[in-house]
């Protein structure tokens, strides 16, 4: 409802508003004096003026009364959903986590939400702009990152460090053989970045009048690059314990390791370790694959039926 000129405009009128206009209608019509015409135009415009509407409204109105014979009220819309209605609960919490890059060492962007949220098959596709009205609707703001963080570890990483702690106190109480093992990397072409060169040589002609050199050429790339796995104690490495094979990839070299690999390498050290030999290793997933996949959140929802 809005107002134009002193008349009110309605959009639309109820069952019982309807029928006020045709009584109305009725009534100026009945009392139309005698000694005029009733011409439709000038009744309309009078019950016009007589219930504040215009005269389009109550030409309709009787239209509709005549064309039906009946009056009934409009159907109301229902209106579009909000873009948060269109996302269920399930995938809200699906995008919450995803936004917890900060889980894996990295900050939430929109690009980087964007990304993991359109590349997952069973998430809708969002705009940037829709995805940011959603984002501050699941109570995210957007703020200035401060400075006076306190690193605060989750609480069974520390039950889990408090039991490594008192563990090891009481192997090296019974005076257990306590090895360590761990894998890195080598590029074949690996050398040192500096290097000291002779300044005063300006030129290869001179160099060789002079007998001097220009210093060690570059390699041409780092070469192959090759996975080490060692175990060893504070008496040294053990014997026979290492491990060197080629990395086939260039990313992160654990994604060269796998279970399988490093289980047949396990199974070949253990002999040269001892009886009661304790070995300490850290939690990379292949060096402690569960016999049956527990569901994590990067599986797929049919993944997770499968599992069930």
């Amino acid at each position: 409802m809005s107002l134009r000129r002193g008349v009110v405009v309605v959009t639309s009128f109820t069952a019982n508003e309807k029928n006020m206009v045709i009584n109305v209608y009725k009534y100026v019509k009945e009392n139309w004096p005698s000694n005029e015409y009733p011409y439709k135009t000038e009744i309309n415009k009078k019950t016009a003026t007589i219930l504040g509407i215009g005269i389009a409204s109550v030409y309709n109105i009787l239209k509709e009364y005549k064309s039906e014979n009946r009056i009934k009220s409009p159907i109301k819309s229902k209106g579009r959903p909000k873009f948060y209605q269109k996302v269920d609960d399930f995938d809200k919490s699906v995008i919450r986590k995803k936004i917890s890059f900060f889980l894996n060492g990295q900050l939430p962007t929109i690009p980087k939400i964007l990304q993991a949220v359109n590349d997952d098959e069973d998430l809708p596709n969002f705009s940037e702009t829709t995805l940011r009205r959603l984002i501050k609707h699941l109570n995210f703001k957007y703020i200035k990152r401060q400075r006076n963080n306190a690193l605060i570890d989750r609480d069974d990483i520390v039950i889990w460090r408090r039991k490594y702690l008192k563990s090891i106190k009481d192997y090296r109480r019974k005076n257990r053989q306590i090895f360590y093992m761990d894998e890195t990397w080598v590029n074949a072409g690996h050398t040192v970045n500096k290097t000291w060169v002779d300044k005063q040589v300006k030129s290869k002609k001179q160099a060789f009048l002079e007998g001097l050199s220009i210093g060690a050429p570059n390699p041409t790339s780092k070469g192959n690059r090759l996975i080490i796995t060692h175990i060893g104690n504070e008496n040294g490495f053990v014997e026979g314990g290492e491990n060197i094979f080629e990395c086939k990839k260039t990313g992160d070299y654990h994604e060269s390791m796998d279970a399988t690999h490093f289980e047949q390498w396990f199974e070949n050290v253990l002999p040269k370790l001892g009886e009661n030999a304790v070995v300490v290793m850290d939690n990379a997933p292949y060096h402690s694959r569960r016999l049956e996949r527990i569901p994590t959140t990067a599986w797929k929802k049919n993944d997770i039926q499968n599992w069930l």
